[in-house]
């Protein structure tokens, strides 16, 4: 009965309009202060479970365990297994929850309740119960539905492993399943690399791959960083080590990579989109050590709606109109079309946001080539002091820089 339940009101919460306010009573809610909005639709259900069940009578009327139940699977656990399958977020972002409640004793009943109630959001992804029974019965792809299982065993191990270390072996072991032939990038871009793979889905890796590195150097290592990050206290992957955070959880980031995964060319434009939303997120949070144990959700839900050339090209409206990422609060971001008037309405309400340009920039030449027969051209040494001629060269190296500094900071910082 508690799945039936479950399986009715799971997803209303993404309908915007009805999204709970924290009342002052209840603040601070999972870190979402009074007067604050919860976007998050599995906390913004368990907020109303918790604390207005009456607004769901199916809900109100189950017996006390079962309530416990279906609000363990909502709230407490925090935990999206399609998240963890798909590569969409960092550790800290879905697994930290899950494994202090591991460590509290949490009934064994609930978390099997928690691993059999995905099956609802299947039936509960389409409006009507025939819609939902065929989406769950024949439109399941078959190898989403193996990842699902495939996964499940490694819950099992996050007892007696961290977050991040259980992360990086999952992502090892997919990586190896699905590219049986190609090792394991050693470099920095490991772990970026891995997660785009299961984000993507691709019917052609390598081609992923060559996607990736068709990047600009800049757009590279903004995702090499970004998706690096943990979002856990103390922990960072073995194979690329970054501190700082918040770490990011582009909400949807797999949908986006997955409508445009049938050209190498749209890959590289879907993933130079992810770059720019992340650089954005950066400019909104920016990095501190501090928060290297908190995440943000990013919702790109707009993003993903539109065809690619939509998204980077100029939105096709009456009114001429804008992509925005707007700071909802201190845990969540949303990705979204502004006309001018409503730009001007966010800075006269004082909102923190940034407006974000999808065109993909080449890069200028720093100075020219010389030409044949030409004096050789002298490089610029920062560190070369004058009559060295050639002695004690160095080259300086922020891997960082690109969604940490602008330009001018980043001169700053060199001189």
């Amino acid at each position: 009965v508690a799945l039936l339940c479950l399986t009715a009101f799971h997803d209303i919460m993404k309908l915007p309009w009805i999204q709970p306010i924290v009342q002052p009573m209840h603040a601070p809610y999972n870190g979402y202060e009074a007067g604050v909005r919860i976007h998050d639709h599995d906390l913004a259900l368990s907020y109303v479970l918790e604390h207005f069940p009456a607004l769901l009578p199916s809900y109100g009327g189950l017996q006390l365990r079962e309530r416990q139940g279906v609000l363990f699977t909502q709230g407490k656990m925090q935990f999206n297994h399609g998240w963890f399958v798909q590569g969409e977020a960092p550790p800290g972002g879905m697994l930290s929850k899950f494994k202090a409640l591991l460590g509290t004793g949490a009934e064994q009943a609930d978390i099997d309740l928690y691993f059999l109630h995905w099956v609802t959001d299947l039936a509960g992804a389409e409006g009507t119960p025939m819609g939902g029974a065929e989406k769950l019965a024949l439109k399941f792809p078959h190898p989403v539905l193996t990842a699902f299982l495939w996964s499940m065993p490694y819950m099992s191990k996050l007892k007696a492993m961290s977050e991040t270390d259980l992360v990086e072996q999952y992502l090892e072991a997919q990586w190896k399943f699905h590219l049986p032939d190609t090792e394991i990038p050693s470099d920095a871009r490991a772990i970026a690399l891995m997660r785009i793979m299961l984000m993507a889905q691709a019917q052609n890796n390598l081609e992923l791959i060559e996607a990736f590195d068709d990047l600009p150097g800049a757009d590279q290592q903004c995702l090499i960083t970004e998706l690096s990050r943990t979002g856990c206290m103390g922990q960072t992957f073995k194979r690329h080590v970054v501190a700082g955070g918040p770490a990011f959880l582009v909400y949807y980031s797999p949908a986006l990579l997955q409508r445009n995964n049938k050209s190498k060319h749209d890959l590289t434009t879907a993933l130079h989109t992810l770059c720019v939303v992340l650089r954005g997120a950066r400019a909104v949070w920016p990095m501190s050590l501090k928060a290297q144990g908190s995440t943000v959700i990013i919702m790109i839900e707009a993003l993903k709606s539109n065809d690619i050339s939509f998204v980077v090209g100029n939105p096709a409206s009456e009114a001429r109109s804008v992509w925005v990422l707007l700071r909802d609060n201190n845990h969540e971001g949303t990705v979204c079309l502004c006309t001018a008037t409503e730009l001007n309405a966010l800075y006269l309400e004082g909102s923190q946001f940034r407006v974000l340009d999808f065109t993909i920039q080449v890069p200028k030449e720093i100075a020219p080539k010389p030409a044949s027969g030409d004096p050789k051209v002298k490089p610029l040494n920062l560190l070369e002091e004058e009559g060295d001629e050639g002695e004690g060269n160095r080259i300086l190296v922020f891997t960082d820089m690109s969604t940490e500094c602008d330009d001018e900071c980043a001169i700053l910082w060199l001189v």
